[in-house]
């Protein structure tokens, strides 16, 4: 399973009005554990800007991540299945954040749909959020 990555960005950008502006960018990856994602979040902001300090990296408790061609918007959304332990034969309920990229939030519900169709277990929606989420990087070895 993968184990995903929030990282904090700063860097300097340039605006329309052609002064430097502070920006921060909040992105998402995986990684093996945080010296990875350190060493990945490195590698790839090195591609688009030459000035930036990562300023945070923290684990997230996000499960999928789900790209489409068009998205304005990288969405969470919160699913809830209903699990039975073999040990004890009781029910419980297991969460999961799904991450996925859309216009609008009744586009993400669709698209996590389309997504999970695959599962046999019965799941629910209960929570849907526009993320704060810019970029999402996906490996290269996927």
């Amino acid at each position: 399973m993968k184990q995903y990555y929030e990282c904090k960005v700063k860097y300097l950008h340039i605006d329309q009005g052609g002064y430097e502006r502070k920006a921060t960018a909040n992105c998402l990856l995986s990684g093996i554990n945080y010296t990875d994602a350190e060493s990945k979040i490195y590698k790839k902001m090195q591609e688009h800007f030459g000035t930036f300090e990562v300023a945070n990296i923290k684990k997230s408790n996000i499960a999928e991540a789900h790209f489409f061609e068009n998205g304005e918007f990288w969405v969470k959304v919160k699913i809830q299945m209903i699990s039975i332990d073999d040990e004890t034969g009781k029910e419980k309920k297991i969460s999961e954040l799904i991450l996925v990229m859309a216009n609008n939030l009744e586009q993400a519900l669709e698209r996590v749909d389309k997504k999970l169709s695959y599962l046999l277990v019965p799941y629910e929606k209960v929570a849907v959020q526009i993320s704060n989420i810019t970029e999402v990087f996906e490996d290269e070895d996927n």
